[in-house]
């Protein structure tokens, strides 16, 4: 899984040529350790379709500040350089995949 980083940051978001879905989260999170395996899960499902990447929050306070996360887990959808919506502690894959196709990210 792509680790986002203050020194990858504008490569791999803001460059991106796909949209790129940020999961904002932190080792001592329970519910972010719950969803990391339908995140993954969704990553692998839909890797042609966008990129799946984390941010720990604990180790870039600065992309957590940049992008006003208050509450994780976090998904951010970022296309072309633009923060397009977020979604805050999805229940599950299927939500988390709702969200994406609501914007047209995934098609089955």
């Amino acid at each position: 899984m792509l680790e986002i980083t203050k020194e990858n940051y504008e490569k791999m978001v803001l460059e991106s040529k796909k949209p790129v879905v940020l999961d904002f989260w932190a080792p001592w999170c329970g519910y972010c350790r719950r969803l990391a395996t339908p995140f993954e899960r969704l990553s692998e499902s839909f890797q042609d379709a966008a990129v799946f990447a984390k941010v720990n929050i604990d180790d870039h306070a600065e992309l957590e500040e940049l992008y006003s996360i208050e509450v994780i887990p976090t998904l951010v959808l970022v296309i072309n350089g633009e923060i397009v919506d977020q979604i805050v502690n999805p229940a599950s894959y299927q939500v988390m995949e709702q969200w994406l196709t609501s914007h047209q990210i995934l098609q089955n």
